[in-house]
């Protein structure tokens, strides 16, 4: 818009007052969306380790192939598919975990402003048991998104690996 015309947009703070009138509605509508991240990210990293799984088994069953007129080839080439395959998903699935995993931040670190700002709802987010904020002092949310990051650096480890016993197995 232009402020020459006298058409200046309105503040951020009166547009955000205006869709929350209790803090209350606000810090719902946050819990909400880390609800919602955090089930992304479960239906994701689920999706993943079933793509993995089974992607280790077509590679067992693959190095298992013994047919004396391609099975050698056979052994060598469908494994080394799948490990590449393997590498790919790993990779793709940590960029989507990450994305979930900023985005969490994001709505926590919203819940976490509000609760430090508003008085009333920040007393009695102290006064719960369940929510202190020695709990959330160290952004223990984080913790929790680790092992789905860490999962699939770890499963991109083993492709390689697997990979290179292919290799090893076949050239040495």
């Amino acid at each position: 818009m232009d402020p020459a015309m006298g058409n200046t947009p309105p503040e951020i703070d009166e547009r955000s007052s205006a869709l929350f009138t209790t803090a209350r509605e606000r810090l719902t509508f946050y819990r909400q969306e880390i609800h919602q991240e955090i089930s992304s990210l479960a239906q994701r990293t689920n999706a993943f380790f079933t793509a993995q799984s089974f992607m280790v088994i077509a590679y067992c069953s693959a190095m298992n192939n013994t047919n004396p007129h391609w099975g050698n080839l056979y052994t060598l080439y469908i494994p080394v598919l799948l490990t590449i395959f393997g590498v790919f998903n790993c990779v793709n699935s940590y960029i989507e975990i990450s994305a979930v995993y900023r985005a969490l931040d994001h709505w926590q670190e919203k819940q976490d402003s509000l609760l430090n700002s508003d008085i009333v709802i920040g007393q009695a987010f102290d006064e719960r048991p369940l929510f202190t904020q020695q709990y959330y002092a160290n952004k223990a949310h984080r913790y929790s998104i680790f092992f789905s990051r860490r999962s699939t650096i770890l499963l991109a480890i083993l492709w390689l690996v697997l990979g290179g016993i292919t290799l090893y197995f076949h050239f040495w």
